[in-house]
């Protein structure tokens, strides 16, 4: 700035006058400061008086915030224009450094830090800083004040722009100043950490452990003892708070002085970072951490080695004492908790490999099993006491790090458990069993069941039972959680983990039959086998299995497993379910003998169920609810449909068109009933595929399946008679007087209702006219379509019929059928029945079961003898008669009564004579050649009359 020497002259002049303490006028205002500063900027070589008045500013500053925040006042009008002052005083020492960094640098760092330091100590002993304040007290005190942040901002500045020998001196004489007032002025060492952190953390460690060597020269002590170091302290205060934001420079920090102790030309001081760091984690968690955690990543074989080197020729001093040593790091070790799994296992590792004495190897191995050995001995009286009493305190004091931090790696303890042969095999156990009692019964089953679900030979297994016992004697009840989890993972898992399923039940096989010998009367420990007992509802369900294997070692697993005596009805519902899909899915299997040898366990087990009439209906419905699913369908009948197996294609793009407007629309059509849809092929897969039809094998294989099926079905219908077993000759047995339940009857009735899937609201008794049927056209086409593709459910419709009077509970389906039968010999344009065989076979199952039902009459019960050698029209004629007789003679349940041998017969006086009884006798008249030699079969009364009123068969 251009002056000339009058207004130099004037400047000082004016600086002199107002410096200068005069009566009534106080040395340091705002007008001397200002004064101060534009001299300083137009004349920089007056530098020392004008700094010297500026730091009178400073202090004037700093001490009426101190006043301020001792008794709570308002901050003055002059004490704000004297922190302007200081901020124009940052300006001019901007303007200075950009002009000539090197030059004035070092004069404003060095001033900033005389006032700093000047601050720190002039102050550290009022009001507003007791001596109690901690580190981050005196960092938010310092951080309100306009004065020493004005300061601090300075230095920052002048730090930035320096090269790194300069910024290096600086922070060198910050740390200098700061032992110097330890710890009043740490603050400030934070407060440029923060600004240049990686510098500060660096300098911090070494001086601290420059410290900490001149005081463990000066007296020894053992290294078990926390040395209560003023300065030390204060740099481990520093260090903590810095580590929160930059805990990765001090890592980084940490591990290079911890490589720099390895050197071959290490310095004493040097050396003496082994201990340093041990003396650091133990003074606070962020430094085991760092220890634990990173600094074992960096120990190998070579560093071992180093180590054993250097104690042995013993280069590394203050570490002579080799227990206080493992004192001191099983104590660190306890309390870790992030890295304790990479030290167990580096001790695991090392101490397990014994080599030739003599060897640095040898001594690692010596010392690491030591130091497991010592770590055991100081946890387990520790684990022990709590299990005494279970309650964690508050303060934390009865938690163990250590187990803490080994909790999230017991899945590989327990691997590295079962396959280790040595030594470590004991350490491991006794780590595991110490884990598994401090976490409690929660994560001790979880062990037990990671060794049992991964235990391949008998020795594992053995490691089971081992560490059981050791758990058991803290938790008896512990076996009952572990199988309960096991149950689980072998009940609820994917198909494709089949071989996990396998692999656990052949373990439970293994236990049971050990537990089962002599050897295991000597083992004091809770069996395996009356625990699963009270899952054998769960493990039934495992019978069912896709995989024959897991039937059949289930199976086996039952031998030695008993029944509970007594099944509650939820338990009782899902075994009727199991065993009835268990004996549906043998009918699907090959293998005939197979099939025949396990169909004889499962009718075991369906009579031991069939003793409780409950489990006898439960059975029904499942049996036939079996009958109606898709992928039983060729078990029983060769006829078959438009399934979406035969629709399904390879790519998932290649959609059916129903499944593409699916897509395209937010919801789905829902219809009220069932639709009666055929279908002639799909787009884009061509026509529908043929009928199957079956082999003389098929053939053979689905008699078989039906008979044993009916004979499974009467075995649970039945009250007397059993039917034959599938090994004796399977003919149906269709004469045999079998005497069915009334109840179990009318639940396959309303069984059969829900199977066919009939849309109306009664089912009960009435019976429509003819002309309903053409209201019910869709309805009588799907329990047509039904009764075709499952042909056993005639059967099942016939045993109803032959229990009177349970068909009155689903006469809606008789006539269903009747309806429909009637609409196709209506509409037929032949004349021969036997063109349209099922038809006729369909009508002639209709009598019967009407005649068996006691729905009919004589002769309408008869007329099925004659229908293939009528007309079609005929047909019609007496099928309609059929419905109109029952319409005219509604059957109800009461007019019922039962009879000798428990058979019910229906007592109802029917009409002599009826319409339908004149048109069989018209249409037997007018085919007497054909039908001559059953006429009197059909009319016993008319075999001596001679005249017979005709019917017109027009009408």
């Amino acid at each position: 700035m251009n002056v000339d020497d009058n207004d130099f002259l004037l400047s000082i002049k004016h600086f002199i006058r107002l410096s200068t303490p005069a009566h009534n006028r106080k040395p340091v205002t705002v007008e001397t400061g200002k004064c101060a500063v534009d001299l300083l900027r137009s004349l920089p070589s007056a530098r020392t008086a004008c700094l010297e008045h500026l730091g009178s500013v400073v202090n004037e500053c700093v001490n009426a915030y101190i006043l301020q925040v001792e008794t709570d006042n308002q901050v003055s009008q002059h004490t704000s224009k004297l922190d302007e002052v200081l901020v124009d005083l940052k300006e001019v020492f901007s303007e200075f450094v950009r002009a000539n960094a090197k030059s004035w640098n070092l004069i404003i760092s060095k001033w900033v830090i005389e006032q700093l330091l000047f601050i720190s100590r002039n102050y550290c002993n009022r009001k507003a800083v007791p001596p109690t304040a901690t580190l981050s007290d005196l960092i938010h005190l310092w951080t309100h004040c306009g004065a020493t942040l004005t300061l601090v901002d300075i230095l920052k500045d002048c730090l930035g722009v320096m090269d790194e020998r300069s910024n290096d001196s600086a922070i060198s004489s910050l740390i200098e100043s700061s032992v110097k007032c330890s710890p009043h002025f740490d603050w400030v060492l934070i407060l440029i950490g923060t600004h240049l952190p990686n510098p500060v953390i660096s300098k911090l460690l070494i001086t601290g452990l420059k410290d900490y060597f001149r005081q463990k020269s000066n007296q020894p002590t053992p290294l078990s003892d926390v040395d209560k170091i003023p300065v030390l302290n204060s740099i481990i205060a520093m260090l903590c708070h810095l580590a929160g934001q930059f805990k990765e420079g001090l890592r980084n920090s940490m591990i290079a002085l911890f490589k720099a102790s390895l050197a071959p030309k290490a310095t004493d001081q040097e050396l003496c970072a082994i201990p340093y760091l041990l003396h650091l984690a133990s003074s606070s968690q962020i430094f085991l951490d760092i220890v634990v955690t990173d600094l074992v990543d960096s120990v190998n074989d070579e560093v071992l080695g180093s180590l054993v080197s250097q104690f042995q020729t013993r280069r590394i001093p203050l570490m002579l004492d080799v227990n206080s040593f493992l004192g001191l790091s099983v104590h660190l070790l306890c309390r870790s908790s992030s890295g304790s799994y990479k030290v167990l296992n580096m001790l695991l590792k090392h101490g397990s490999c014994q080599g030739d004495s003599s060897s640095n190897q040898n001594i690692v191995a010596r010392v690491c099993s030591q130091l497991v050995e010592v770590l055991l001995m100081d946890i387990q009286p520790n684990v022990h006491r709590l299990l005494c009493g279970r309650n964690i305190s508050a303060d934390g004091s009865n938690i163990i790090p250590f187990l803490d931090g080994v909790k999230k790696h017991k899945t590989e303890l327990c691997e590295q458990y079962m396959n280790a042969t040595d030594e470590r095999m004991t350490w491991l156990e006794r780590i595991i069993s110490l884990l598994g009692l401090y976490e409690g019964e929660t994560v001790a089953s979880d062990i037990l069941v990671h060794i049992f679900t991964h235990a391949e030979t008998e020795q594992q297994l053995a490691q089971f039972i081992n560490m059981q016992q050791r758990f058991e004697q803290y938790m008896v009840s512990l076996i009952h959680e572990t199988v309960k989890k096991l149950v689980a993972m072998v009940t609820v898992t994917s198909s494709n983990a089949q071989s996990r399923v396998k692999f656990i039940l052949n373990n439970f096989v293994r236990i049971c039959r050990w537990e089962a010998s002599d050897d295991a009367k000597d083992v004091i420990r809770c069996t395996i086998s009356p625990v699963l007992r009270n899952y054998t509802n769960d493990l039934v369900s495992l019978i069912t299995n896709e995989d024959r294997d897991v039937c059949d070692i289930t199976i086996n697993l039952f031998m030695y497993v008993s029944w509970p005596e007594h099944t509650r009805p939820v338990i009782a519902l899902k075994l009727c379910q199991i065993i009835i899909n268990y004996f549906i899915t043998l009918l699907h299997v090959e293998d005939l003998e197979y099939v025949k040898r396990q169909v004889g366990k499962c009718n075991s087990l369906v009579d031991r169920l069939c003793t409780v009439q409950a489990h006898r209906i439960i059975l029904i419905k499942y049996l036939m609810l079996s009958l109606t699913k898709e992928c039983n369908r060729n078990l029983f009948s060769s006829s078959s449909s438009l399934s979406k197996s035969q629709i399904s294609t390879d790519s998932h793009d290649n959609k059916c068109l129903l499944d593409q407007n699916y897509c395209k629309s937010a919801f789905h059509s829902v219809v009220s009933a069932k639709t009666a849809i055929f279908h002639a092929g799909v787009i884009g897969k061509g026509v529908r595929a043929a009928a199957f039809t079956a082999s003389q094998h098929d053939k053979e294989r689905m008699k078989f399946n039906t008979q044993t099926f009916l004979n499974i079905l009467y075995r649970c219908a039945s009250s007397e008679v059993v039917p034959p077993k599938p090994d004796e000759p399977q003919d149906c047995p269709q004469d045999t007087a079998i005497i069915i339940h009334t109840p179990i009857a009318m639940v396959m009735a309303t069984t059969l209702i829900e199977l066919v899937g009939i849309d109306t609201s009664y089912v009960g008794v009435i019976w429509p006219d003819v002309e309903y049927r053409q209201w019910t056209m869709e309805r009588d086409l799907q329990v047509k379509r039904m009764f075709s593709e499952y042909p056993l459910l005639w059967d099942c419709l016939q045993m109803i019929a032959d229990s009177r009077p349970a068909l009155c509970h689903c006469s809606v389906i008789v006539y269903c059928l009747l309806g429909n039968i009637l609409s196709y010999w209506e509409t037929t344009r032949t004349d021969d029945p036997t063109l349209s065989p099922s038809q006729l076979l369909v009508s002639c199952r209709i009598i019967t079961i009407l005649t068996a039902a006691e729905f009919i009459t004589a002769p309408l019960t008869l007329v099925g003898e004659i229908l293939p050698m009528l007309t079609c029209y005929n047909i019609f004629t007496l099928l309609s008669a059929v419905w109109k007789f029952i319409k005219e003679n509604l059957p109800h349940p009461e007019q019922f009564v039962a009879g000798e041998g428990g058979q019910a017969h229906r007592q109802y006086n029917f009409p002599r004579q009826y319409e339908g009884k004149y048109l069989v006798d018209t249409i037997l008249q007018r085919n007497i050649e054909k039908f001559g030699n059953v006429y009197t079969k059909f009319f016993p009364e008319n075999q001596h009359c001679n005249t017979v009123e005709m019917v017109d068969l027009t009408d």
